[in-house]
């Protein structure tokens, strides 16, 4: 799910999540990916230092459901063949395993709130 490329797709993610529609996982913003070795995340990388991966899970605010959203600082991969002064060289890391404090949301759909699959369609 990237986050960042269509505005209608984080609030519409967010509601399937929340319903239980989609499972919890993973939101990733153009640019960023999880290397898994098996079935175990081992690192998030990215192509550029202000991306950002998100942890999505299930939870309740105020009697209602909704995410709590985590995001995890990727590690920055260097440009191929670039020499030192355009490498693109980590200057944060954050371990897949150890998230920023996470944020909780209340999600309520409403009319302007798209389903997954609109969402998904190509605007």
């Amino acid at each position: 799910m990237h986050y960042d490329s269509d505005p209608r797709r984080r609030p519409a993610h967010q509601a399937a999540v929340a319903s239980g529609e989609l499972p919890e996982g993973y939101a990733l913003e153009e640019g960023t990916g999880l290397v898994y070795q098996g079935t175990t995340l081992v690192d998030v990388v990215a192509e550029r230092e202000d991306a950002a991966v998100w942890r999505i899970r299930r939870s309740e605010a105020d009697g209602r459901p909704g995410v709590t959203e985590s995001r995890l600082e990727p590690r920055v991969l260097s440009l191929p063949g670039a020499g030192p002064s355009a490498s693109m060289s980590p200057t944060r890391t954050t371990s897949a395993s150890s998230p920023s404090t996470p944020t909780t949301l209340a999600t309520t759909t409403s009319p302007t709130t798209p389903t997954i699959e609109e969402a998904r369609k190509p605007r």
